[in-house]
Order: structure tokens, then sequence, then C-alpha cells
């Protein structure tokens, strides 16, 4: 086993108090055979001599540089540079245990599975720097084979979130450069979720495995939930229709398919509630004529009527969709808005 090359690919942007870290982390695996290829994307700070630093020191290192464009395209850049017989991605202010590779490797050749996933450690800092927090989000052990058996197995991990981001997954890299798939450049939303639906469209063998390997830390200030995003509607929409795309392809069950529509009932909110963000700059009046769009839409009315979601509470945010009231739902939303950004509420 030891031949096989693994490529790990990691965006470096502004990153240079956690990046030796994260670098750290990756060069001390017990499998050592792979690639690192970090990816500058036009760090202001020190980030690139870290990175040449690495590089000097250790073979296994490989240093590209672009001008600042992006996440997604950091990621697409270390695709292309990519040797390696599975690929995986690494955020540079993370870091992973010491056994992730060996463990993924190992589950990957047994299997001969081309999409791996593993659990994650969320920890939370204050800003000292101080860990005050660390929660598993480990997951069910499941092998899934057959393309067509994929999604059924992975509604749950479609529901909460954990398929759709970019880590914890190791994954054959023949698939996406066969299939030409990449990070999409029109998307700075859940482009990593669309990433994950178009190589699972090709995979025929998922596993998953209860450990969780990964550290995703969450720090002070502005995450990808809590940020202002001026076309959020539009861009969940798209990576939406791309799930609907993909579960209507392979299953027939009407009840799953509720599910998948809910989905976008909460995408609809969160785009609702970031209209209440303090980077907007729109008006009341602009905000209700937003909402008015939105809820006028043939995909609303199709999705609203088919959704569903057990629970009083996701009965409740159905009930006020249905109204098709742009007055109640923007007044809803703002309360929303309110208990979401002032006490961390979650729907």
């Amino acid at each position: 086993m030891n031949e096989i090359l693994v490529s790990i690919i990691v965006p470096v942007y502004n990153n240079e108090e956690y990046l030796p870290y994260c670098i750290e982390s990756i060069l001390g695996q017990s499998y050592s055979n792979f690639e690192l290829i970090l990816v500058d994307d036009g760090s202001k700070d020190n980030g690139n001599t870290i990175c040449r630093k690495f590089e000097f020191q250790d073979k296994r290192v490989k240093v590209y540089y672009q001008q600042n464009s992006g996440a997604s395209a950091a990621r697409n850049l270390g695709i292309e540079n990519a040797s390696g017989k599975y690929l995986m991605f690494v955020d540079a202010d993370d870091y992973i245990e010491k056994d992730m590779l060996q463990l993924l490797i190992e589950t990957a050749e047994h299997e001969n599975a081309d999409f791996v996933m593993c659990g994650m450690m969320v920890d939370t800092y204050n800003s000292q720097g101080d860990l005050i927090l660390s929660v598993k989000h480990n997951m069910r052990h499941r092998i899934i084979l057959g393309n067509i058996n994929i999604p059924i197995n992975i509604l749950d991990l479609v529901e909460n979130e954990k398929i759709n981001g970019p880590c914890c997954k190791l994954i054959k890299t023949y698939i996406v450069k066969m299939n030409d798939i990449r990070m999409p450049h029109h998307i700075s939303l859940q482009e990593d979720l669309y990433f994950n639906l178009k190589v699972l469209e090709h995979a025929n063998k998922v596993c998953v495995i209860e450990s969780t390997l990964y550290h995703y830390n969450k720090r002070p200030g502005e995450s990808v939930t809590s940020r202002y995003y001026a076309k959020k509607y539009d861009m969940t929409n798209d990576v939406h229709d791309l799930l609907m795309e993909y579960f209507v392809k392979r299953c027939n069950d009407e009840k799953v398919l509720a599910r998948i529509k809910f989905i976008y009932i909460k995408n609809v909110y969160a785009a609702f509630i970031n209209l209440f963000h303090k980077n907007c700059d729109l008006t009341r009046k602009e905000k209700i004529n937003y909402i008015a769009t939105v809820i006028k839409s043939k995909k609303f009315s199709k999705m609203v009527s088919g959704a569903y979601k057990p629970g009083l509470k996701y009965r409740l945010l159905m009930l006020f969709l249905v109204t098709k009231s742009k007055l109640l739902i923007y007044y809803i939303s703002k309360l929303f808005s309110v208990l979401k950004y002032s006490f961390g509420f979650r729907y």
C-alpha cells in the first residue's frame, strides 16, 4: 500500500498564524506517501514565506501561487497539479489527526471505494486563542455499493450538511480529472456541495467511517454562515437544482424527494434572513420586493407544495411560506435574523 500516492490540497490565504500547525499535522501523518500541494491565493501576510520554508524542508511539499481568486480557484489549481491516486482537501486554519490519511487509505483500498468520508471535531476558540469547546461530529459507519443506491443512503448526510464541505473526504483523482470536475467559479457559497455532488454522480462505491479525524477550527469573527451574500438565494438555488436532479435521477421515493425539497425551504429562509445582515444596504421596500420576487417564482410554488420534514418547527416554517404573504414573511425573517445574529438561532 505504501506505493499509493495521495494528493493533499491546501488553499492558503492570510493564514500565517495557523498555517504552520496545519502543515505540520499533515507532514506528521503515519502514512507518508503523499504530496502536499500548497496553493497560495495571493496572501498578503507571510503565508508564502511559510509555504516556501516547508517546501525547502520536505520534498513532498509543492507550492503554487496565483493572484487572489478565491478558495475554489486555489483548489482547482491544486487539482490540476495533483498526481496522486486519491486527493483530499484540508483548510489552512484547520488540522488533522495523525492517522487520518492511513485510515482513509486503508478503507479506500480495502473496499475499492471511490469516495470515503470521516467525521470531524469542531473546536471553538475564544479571542485569546483558548480552546473553549470541542464537539464531535461523527457519522454512522456504512458501505454503499452502486451509484443508484448512494442517494438514499446519504440522505441524512445531505440534510445535516455533513456531505457539504470539501474536507473529511478522500476521492479517487481519476473521477475528478476524467469528468473535468472542478469547484464552480460562479458561486461562492455551497460550491463544495456542488463539487461533491458532481463527484458522486460518477461514484460507484462510497464508504463512511465513524472516526473523527479532522479538526475544524471556529475562531471569533465572521464565518461563512454569518457572512453577507448579495446573491445568496441565486447561489443556493443553483446548487439545489443540481441536488434535486441528482436525487430525481436515482430515487423514486416521493418521501425522500419531499425532504430534499425541504432543503430549498431552509435555503429560502437563509436568503431572507440574509437581507437583514448589517452589510445589506437594501431599503425596506427593496427587501419586500426581493421576497415578493422569490415567492412568485415557479420553483418556490413547486417546492413549497411538495416539501416535507417531520416536526412542529418545520411545519411552522412551511406554514409561514404557504401564505405567500410578502409582509408576513418579511417580518418573520426579520425576527429570525435577530434570533440568529444575537442568539445563534438555527432552524
